[in-house]
């Protein structure tokens, strides 16, 4: 070991323990029984010590090479009488004459002064002139539209500022290598060019670098500094393989999924919601607990995302009351739902309070054109649905003075000249009647309603659609999976467990997204539930209940009513109440590969006639998890043969490791389970 390499130890030594003398001596001042002269002998004989050593090992490291001779120069005599000043200010302060006592003090500011100006010269030759003093703000660049981005001028250069060009700049040339411009980049250093290909890697200089292990001593950057991080080494592989072109435009190059993944997270969000979360601390556990307590829904946007959704829906009770319990989480609360349910124009006062509101659901309520003036006050609201509601002329003027509305939905008895207020360059419409008026408008799919997603006999299913002239499709998928697709025309009964799909279709347009609903059938009453193992600390939800509640998960994994399992298989029984002839088992799970979260690949069933003694029923095996980022609530459902059981065992399968084509690969892959129902 080269006694310099020592230095960037040693340094941070002496500025230390003269740092703590000087505070020591404005302490004795203060109090001079607090602090001891042998005590403060003692600090500065120890700062004199390292500053000596400081001094010998950062002259043998700059003899090596690689660093700006001026800037080297001027940091070494610096250093030299930095040491000298720190040496005879132990001795002034050992010394009991008269002429020692007058001048400690008038030394002991020049050697901090010192000490100040030789570390500045420090981080110059370690980082670039006037580091300390330089405003770096501005050289981050932001990233909106990533397909726009220059890719060395955006993408890499910017990796290589983070990550490479502390050691490779015009001021500490390592390697003889420069980082700073095309130019040396293109030059390389002692061992060859940036882009040469070697002939023991099947890859460049540049790449075979950063790819090796961290302990080889060639890897880059060197093992203690900043390390490039997977999506980092990938982008520059990406950017190395297309020619490590300087003035290429990401969407002019090839990329493959990974890649594409790596490129969008670059992006910054500067949507609405974004901005505000930046401005916001994460939600108080214990208010949303309380809310919750008292039948409110308030749930996170995102995992570690402080926004909130507050769902009010369908609710006939609500009053006063309810908005002041909001009041307690009020600016964390983008989007409110109260569709269905009792609100009016006495209740419309409350919503101003919700300042950082974005999205708004009033549909089949009673609100007016009263109530709507309120909305003005929300300068963020961008989606405003009011299907349903008995919308004026009136009404329409206060909605158009909601100057951040971006979507608009409402199905309009008014004429042409009445829709004409509203800003249609500003804002999109989405409803009946408006097709002739407004191209751009798409049909919105239609509604499902029902009494619940489990049901023990039968379940009455009512498809709603807002759009006259148009049709209402859907097909149910069972057991076998039926394809089959027939036109709505009236309420009809769900008699087994089923994924219920429908869509609004009107000639010359395109159809609607689809709705998608699960619903499970509960033919055997159970009446408890238990894990073998427990569920991922952060996704415990209520337990092995959360299987039995009859309460289904949203899409949003992080609402409270979702089991998780990290790199792990879930393993549960279910008793009955009493023994009973089952011949199935459907089991609700959730699908979301952009959180980690995938489908199961397995299933494993066992029963037992007495609770004790279990034989196999039924094993599933099923194909890895196909490249989606969609987010998806599924159902399925297992068959056996009829058999009497008064408890059921199953076993979930975790594919365990995130596959070759997500953002992540071979990261640990989460399953979610949330409703276990017999049939």
């Amino acid at each position: 070991m080269q006694i310099g390499n020592l230095h960037p130890l040693l340094v941070h030594l002496p500025i230390g323990i003269i740092i703590m003398a000087f505070l020591m001596e404005l302490l004795h001042f203060r109090k001079p029984s607090t602090v001891s002269r042998d005590a403060l002998l003692f600090v500065l004989g120890t700062g004199a010590l390292f500053s000596i050593l400081s001094l010998i090992s950062g002259w043998l490291l700059g003899d090596t090479g690689g660093y700006d001779p001026e800037l080297l120069n001027d940091h070494k005599w610096m250093a030299v009488a930095f040491t000298v000043t720190c040496t005879a200010l132990f001795f002034v302060k050992w010394s009991k004459k008269e002429w020692a006592k007058k001048t400690y003090f008038p030394l002991l500011l020049v050697t901090v002064a010192l000490l100040f100006i030789t570390a500045h010269y420090g981080g110059n030759i370690t980082h670039g002139e006037d580091f300390l003093f330089k405003d770096r703000s501005g050289a981050v660049i932001e990233i909106e539209d990533v397909d726009k981005a220059r890719v060395y001028a955006q993408i890499v250069q910017p990796i290589f500022e983070a990550k490479c060009v502390g050691c490779h700049n015009t001021n500490k040339v390592k390697g003889g290598l420069m980082l700073t411009s095309k130019e040396e980049i293109l030059a390389g250093g002692d061992t060859g060019g940036l882009f040469d290909t070697l002939s023991d890697a099947n890859n460049t200089l540049l790449v075979h670098r950063i790819t090796l292990p961290l302990e080889n001593e060639e890897h880059m950057p060197p093992k203690g500094k900043l390390q490039l991080t997977d999506e980092e080494k990938l982008l520059l592989q990406w950017w190395v393989d297309n020619d490590n072109c300087f003035d290429c435009i990401v969407e002019n190059l090839e990329a493959d999924d990974k890649t594409s993944a790596a490129l969008a997270s670059l992006e910054v969000d500067r949507s609405t919601r974004a901005l505000i979360a930046k401005e916001l601390d994460m939600p108080s556990l214990e208010n949303l607990a309380a809310l919750r307590l008292q039948n409110i829904d308030v749930q996170p946007l995102a995992a570690e995302s402080p926004l909130l959704i507050a769902n009010l829906s369908r609710r006939k009770d609500l009053s006063e009351k309810e908005f002041e319990l909001l009041r307690k989480v009020d600016e964390h609360i983008v989007e409110l739902n109260l569709a269905h349910s009792n609100f009016n124009d006495t209740l419309a006062p409350f919503l101003k309070k919700f300042k950082n509101l974005t999205k708004l659901q009033l549909r089949q309520t009673k609100v007016t054109a009263e109530g709507l003036a309120h909305l003005k006050k929300l300068e963020y609201l961008e989606s405003l649905n009011l299907f349903g509601t008995s919308i004026s002329a009136e009404a329409l003027q206060k909605i158009s003075e909601i100057r951040s509305l971006k979507d608009l939905y409402l199905d309009p008895t008014l004429s042409s000249s009445d829709l004409a207020i509203l800003d249609t360059d500003r804002i999109t419409l989405y409803g009946k009647d408006i097709d002739s008026l407004f191209a751009s408008s798409e049909l919105v799919p239609p509604v499902i309603l029902t009494d619940g997603e489990i049901f023990n006999d039968s379940l009455l299913i009512t498809i709603s659609n807002v759009f006259e002239d148009s049709k209402t499709r859907y097909r149910i998928m069972g057991r076998q999976n039926d394809s089959i697709e027939f036109e709505y025309q009236k309420p009809f009964y769900l008699k087994e467990s089923a994924t219920l799909i429908a869509y609004t279709a009107k000639e010359g347009w395109k159809p609607s997204e689809p709705s998608k609903a699960i619903f499970l059938k509960s033919g055997a009453k159970i009446t408890k539930a238990s894990f073998a193992s427990p569920p991922h600390q952060k996704y415990i939800a209520a337990g092995a209940k959360t299987l039995i509640d009859k309460k289904r998960g949203s899409t949003n994994f992080v609402d409270g009513n979702w089991v998780g399992y990290e790199r792990s298989h879930l393993l549960a029984t279910v008793e009955l109440e009493k023994a009973t002839e089952v011949s199935s088992i459907a089991v609700g799970h959730l699908s979301a590969a952009d959180n980690w979260i995938f489908s199961p690949v397995g299933y494993k069933v066992w029963g037992s006639s007495d609770g004790k003694n279990y034989q196999h029923l039924r094993t599933i095996e099923l194909p890895p998890n196909p490249p989606s980022t969609d987010i998806q609530l599924n159902l399925f459902n297992i068959d056996f043969p009829k058999t009497t059981l008064k408890s059921v065992r199953v076993q979930v399968r975790n594919q365990l490791k995130n596959p070759d084509w997500h953002q992540n690969p071979g990261g640990d892959s989460f399953i979610f389970i949330d409703e276990i129902v017999l049939n």
